[in-house]
């Protein structure tokens, strides 16, 4: 596959997200290379994301950002996390370039500037989450080691003081220790995330980029 071996798989690995500046590539050959080298389920799916106003749901499921936030700056999430075990990797790349950023940060280096007591309480913390199927409940981490995680303030209810703990302490330590990247779309580079590890927002659009901003979205499972 062109072009594939310059993509950083060590930094990948390590930090949880990678940007590709190639206009050349093509996201079929990402998601290829993400299937061969991550022991993933070969599940994928494309859609095309833009900016929506309309602050409407659909009766019978779970609300979008879209929907919630309309233009204004999104909350950090994992997406699918309403999936008892959400999509393993996101490739998102601009159609056309956009000043409107999507910024993001690796969980486990949030994890590492906590104390003790905020550790505890994201370890205990609990949530129902409302998934497609009902609702359930269960813990911020996807796995006994703690190392994966999901999080989605629109399906995730807490229900525990250690829940609700961990909602404020999301809103505001990322920037505070300026955990945070952002890339700011110019129409040839790609963002590979690992959304077991990496929890991502839309900042707000752009006035000019209310008809014009579209973000294509592959998801790799």
């Amino acid at each position: 596959m062109r072009n594939i071996k310059l993509i950083n798989l060590d930094f990948l690995n390590k930090n949880g997200w990678c940007i590709v500046d190639i206009s050349s590539i093509r996201l079929e050959e990402l998601t290829q290379f993400l299937i061969e080298k991550f022991p993933l389920d070969n599940k994928i799916s494309t859609s095309i994301l833009h900016p929506k106003l309309s602050l409407t749901t659909t009766e019978g499921k779970n609300p979008t950002f879209s929907s919630t936030c309309g233009y204004d700056s999104f909350p950090f999430h994992t997406d699918t996390a309403f999936e008892k075990t959400p999509i393993r990797f996101l490739i998102m790349k601009a159609i056309h370039p956009s000043n409107t950023a999507t910024t993001f940060f690796s969980f486990s280096d949030f994890y590492k500037c906590l104390n003790s007591y905020e550790k505890e309480n994201i370890k205990n913390a609990i949530f129902s989450i409302k998934s497609t199927e009902g609702s359930y409940y269960n813990r911020l981490f996807l796995d006994e080691n703690d190392k994966y995680i999901r999080f989605d303030p629109l399906i995730m209810t807490p229900q525990n003081s250690s829940a609700k703990y961990v909602f404020e302490i999301l809103k505001d330590i990322p920037f505070q220790n300026k955990l945070t990247d952002k890339i700011f779309w110019n129409g040839s580079n790609i963002l590979i995330i690992d959304n077991w590890r990496i929890l991502h927002r839309r900042e707000k659009v752009d006035q000019l980029e209310y008809d014009s901003r579209k973000i294509q979205r592959i998801y790799v499972g």
